[in-house]
């Protein structure tokens, strides 16, 4: 398939657009695979419809863009595919089959708490319930180039921590021997126990305002559910920072919400995006299928990128 038969529709939102004439399960030449890469940078989400795709196309679509990451216990994984996790309420054999249950997940970073953290994502609807959860993205690019001044110039050069845990700060290692003080007390995550120690075992230290590795683009990188310290202020005082951010950072302005259907497949930048998930009723059935490529390296800063430059 060439770039002739894509068409690339901004969708009526402050982001996103959908590909048509493409689907991921066929081949792509590499002038039509560009163009999407370009489109994704440009619009940071994608939606491409259709019927629920094999699994082996979703990986080979997806490892265009860059290596898998890898990380869960094999109970969330579809199977032969470890680097393709299930997020689904869906219980068999009185086992859940996925991660994320029904409950709200918070506008988050994917695997943020990563030293290499992930750059895309993809999600795809294979099973959704009646009135299906809306999944929300917002533009952290657009949200740092809104800032105040003020503000843009306090957070330059400042790094955050990065985890999903639950457990009390002191039974846990910080990173570069940092302290943490910040758990996540508002996000419980049942469904796959081995899966969330996982989770919960890694820790990052990001730079607040990062150099998108591919766009170029300087990205607030920053997110409710994973970051809750500061380096070098006090837990107090980096909360404050960090609410005054994200009330100003996730505005209506700045946000798409996408309805879903079942057979869509939604690419996203996670650098540059927030995401987060409704709540639904747990007497519905939802099976999702996700992915995320990885960064080759830690984020930079871009900061102190652009004045190395001067």
């Amino acid at each position: 398939m060439s770039v002739n038969s894509l068409e690339i529709r901004p969708l009526d939102a402050p982001l996103g657009a959908e590909v048509i004439g493409a689907d991921p399960q066929l081949a792509l030449d590499e002038t039509a695979r560009a163009a999407i890469r370009a489109a994704l940078h440009r619009h940071r989400v994608l939606v491409f419809r259709g019927e629920p795709r094999s699994n082996a196309a979703l990986v080979s679509f997806a490892r265009w863009f860059g290596a898998l990451v890898t990380l869960y216990e094999h109970e969330t994984t579809v199977p032969g595919h470890p680097d393709m996790v299930r997020v689904s309420n869906v219980v068999e054999d009185g086992r859940p089959i996925g991660l994320a249950g029904e409950q709200e997940l918070p506008w988050h970073h994917d695997h943020s708490y990563l030293e290499c953290p992930a750059k895309e994502s993809f999600l795809e609807a294979v099973l959704l319930p009646p009135n299906p959860p809306t999944t929300s993205f917002v533009d952290m690019a657009a949200s740092l180039a809104a800032l105040p001044d003020r503000l843009r110039a306090r957070i330059a050069g400042l790094r955050a921590v990065h985890h999903i845990d639950e457990r009390a700060p002191d039974s846990v290692d910080a990173p570069a021997g940092l302290e943490v003080s910040g758990t996540t007390p508002e996000y419980t995550d049942s469904t796959n126990v081995l899966a969330q120690e996982r989770i919960a075992s890694n820790r990052a230290l990001h730079p607040m305002v990062v150099r998108h590795p591919d766009s170029g683009l300087a990205v607030l990188y920053i997110s409710p559910l994973a970051t809750h310290d500061v380096a070098g202020l006090s837990h107090d005082d980096g909360m404050e920072l960090l609410s005054e951010l994200f009330e100003l950072a996730i505005q209506p302005e700045r946000i798409y919400v996408h309805e879903w259907s079942a057979g869509d497949l939604v690419v996203w930048d996670t650098i540059s995006t927030l995401h987060r998930r409704e709540a639904f009723d747990p007497s519905g059935r939802r099976l999702m299928k996700q992915m995320s490529t990885q960064c080759v390296g830690p984020l930079r800063d871009f900061d102190s990128m652009e004045r190395g430059r001067e």
